[in-house]
């Protein structure tokens, strides 16, 4: 039987729907006749407002009939079953949210679509920067679907359903910057990017069904004094930190200890040293093809690939305050300076 909450979350996701889909047609229309980047802005702000309003008003509803948490935060965090909606909570993230989305959109609009629109096209650039993209797509779709998870949970929203939320906010973000991507001239919508979008934001999902897959986690790191052959070409001497692939590592990490000694005290050396395998790049031009780099004069690049250690902060427990546990949670996405081999193209140790 339908109660007053599901009517509201019927009705809203129908005039969810309406809206993405009027959205739709706005982008094709404007990547016909160009647009403004107000306009574009005021689409990013509606989508994000109405998502988060929506989630506020229909999960508020809940507020009287679930049970509070306790405030406890134990090791190695398993997340609460009960919970209650924080109004403020909720107020809180209707308002920060749709204004940081906005930013970053105002930023990304100023770094990367400048130029002139085109129509709306693909462009799967699967030899851009050797696919080192894709990985920092995957890894981004995880952080940002991780943000939005908690940010869920922190209003009240029980762990099980936030989760997915979390994962679908951070689809429509990605999704959001491919669209936009789509009518840009050096760009356009890249099928692969977003498979990677999505794979990422659905990663903290696995984890979440199958607790195994908690021992495997994705992080980044970044050098600023490496050389880097992209800076060095004079094409690339307006490009953001961001593009230069070379400078940025992926990794995996192995949470060894957790697989296999799941009741010791990870606190205690050596259980918060994962085993980590990781990869970069150098010598990349930014093409995306072999004809542009043999045109240009430019080095095709090769790989890097790495195999050592990971400090896993989420174990260097402190206190028992939430702020800590969430400071530890988000610094643990970058991977700290670690002893590691580099194994491609010659062997190597080093500090990476």
């Amino acid at each position: 039987m339908l109660n007053n909450y599901n009517i509201k979350w019927i009705a809203s996701l129908s005039l969810a729907m309406t809206l993405f889909r009027e959205l739709a047609q706005i982008l094709k229309r404007a990547s016909l006749r160009g647009g403004t980047t107000k306009q574009s802005i005021l689409i990013v702000l509606l989508c994000a407002g109405f998502l988060h309003n929506s989630f506020a008003q229909n999960f508020t509803a809940q507020a009287d009939s679930v049970p509070a948490a306790t405030d406890t935060i134990p090791y190695y965090p398993q997340q609460q079953t009960e919970q209650k909606i924080h109004p403020w909570r909720v107020a809180v993230i209707v308002s920060v949210v749709p204004v940081t989305v906005g930013g970053l959109y105002v930023y990304l609009q100023k770094a990367w679509w400048a130029d002139q629109r085109v129509p709306f096209h693909f462009e799967d650039d699967l030899l851009y920067a050797l696919n080192l993209d894709k990985a920092g797509h995957f890894v981004s779709g995880i952080l940002v679907s991780t943000a939005f998870t908690d940010l869920y949970t922190f209003a009240g929203i029980k762990r099980k359903n936030a989760v997915w939320f979390g994962a679908g906010t951070s689809i429509v973000c990605s999704t959001i910057v491919e669209m936009r991507d789509a009518v840009a001239p050096y760009w356009g919508f890249s099928r692969f990017d977003e498979l990677a979008n999505i794979l990422g934001a659905m990663y903290p999902v696995l984890q979440e069904k199958v607790s195994f897959f908690k021992n495997f986690n994705f992080k980044w790191s970044y050098s600023f004094t490496k050389p880097s052959y992209y800076m060095s070409l004079p094409e690339n001497k307006n490009s953001i930190f961001l593009d230069d692939y070379e400078r940025q590592n992926f990794w995996l990490t192995v949470d060894v200890a957790r697989i296999f000694f799941p009741h010791k005290n990870h606190r205690k050396f050596p259980y918060f040293i994962d085993l980590a395998v990781g990869m970069s790049a150098r010598d990349l031009s930014g093409a995306n093809s072999h004809e542009r780099n043999e045109k240009m004069g430019w080095r095709e690049g090769y790989r890097e690939c790495f195999i050592g250690f990971d400090l896993n902060l989420s174990k260097l427990k402190f206190t028992n305050t939430k702020v800590e546990h969430y400071a530890r949670k988000y610094m643990n996405f970058y991977h700290l300076p670690s002893p590691n081999v580099r194994v491609e193209p010659n062997a190597k140790a080093g500090i990476w």
